[in-house]
C-alpha cells in the first residue's frame, strides 16, 4: 500500500501549489504571472502523473489482493470452496458440528441461530468448515473495510471486485451468528465492525441505484 497516494495528499499539494502561483505574480507583476503560470502547468502535469501513478498501484494491489483471496490456500482452496458454499441457492450448510463448542451459552446461541438459518433457508449437506475457515475470509473483508474507512482505498472499486464477495457472507445466517458469537465470546461490539461496515454501504449504495 505504501505506492498507493493518499488523496487527501494531492489535495494539499494542489491548495500549496495555488497559493504560491499568486504570491509569485503579486510580487512580481511584470515576469512573475509568466513564472507561476509555468508552475502552475507543471504542477499540473506532476498532479496527472501521481494520479496515474496511484491508479496503477491501486489496480496492482486490487489485483494482487483478490488472486490472494481466492486463492489463499491453494491446496484446499478454502475461501473458493467457501464461497461456492455461501453463493449456492440454497445454500450448502457452512458449519461442522466441531467448529466451536456446544457447552457454554454464547455456543447454544450460536448453535441455535445456526439451526434456525438452515431449516428457513432449507440449507443443504453438512456442514464442513471450521471456525478458521471462516475467520480467513471474513479477515480479507475485515481488511478492505479498513481500507476503504481510512481513505486508502477508493470505495467504488473495492465494491466493484469484492462486494459480492461481502454480500453473500452477511447474508448467511450462519456467518453473521458467527460474528455475533465473536462479539460475545471475545466481549468486542467491534470484531469484523469494518467487514460489516463495507457490507452495510455496499448494500445501501446497489439499493440506491436499483432501476424502480
Amino acid at each position: 500500500m505504501g505506492a498507493n497516494v493518499n488523496n487527501r495528499s494531492f489535495q494539499i499539494s494542489s491548495v500549496i501549489l495555488f497559493v504560491g502561483f499568486i504570491l509569485t505574480a503579486l510580487r512580481n507583476w511584470d515576469t512573475g504571472w509568466i513564472i507561476a503560470a509555468a508552475t502552475l502547468v507543471l504542477a499540473v502535469i506532476a498532479y496527472t502523473q501521481l494520479r496515474g501513478l496511484q491508479n496503477t498501484a491501486t489496480g496492482d494491489f486490487v489485483f494482487r489482493f483478490n488472486e490472494a483471496f481466492y486463492f489463499s490456500d491453494k491446496d484446499k482452496k478454502q475461501n473458493q470452496q467457501l464461497i461456492e458454499a455461501l453463493d449456492k441457492t440454497p445454500p450448502d450448510a457452512i458449519f461442522a458440528q466441531d467448529a466451536i463448542g456446544h457447552t457454554s451459552p454464547h455456543d447454544r446461541a450460536f448453535w441455535d441461530a445456526v439451526t434456525a438459518f438452515r431449516r428457513k433457508e432449507h440449507a443443504e449437506g453438512d456442514g464442513k468448515f471450521d471456525a478458521y475457515h471462516v475467520d480467513s475470509y471474513l479477515g480479507y473483508l475485515d481488511a478492505l473495510g479498513t481500507y476503504w474507512q481510512e481513505g486508502m482505498l477508493d470505495f467504488d472499486v473495492i465494491s466493484d471486485v469484492f462486494g459480492h464477495y461481502a454480500l453473500i457472507a452477511f447474508r448467511n445466517g450462519e456467518i453473521t451468528a458467527y460474528v455475533d458469537w465473536c462479539r460475545a465470546e471475545y466481549q468486542n461490539t467491534e470484531y469484523y465492525r469494518p467487514a460489516q461496515d463495507f457490507y452495510d454501504e455496499d448494500k445501501r449504495v446497489s439499493e440506491k441505484h436499483k432501476p424502480s
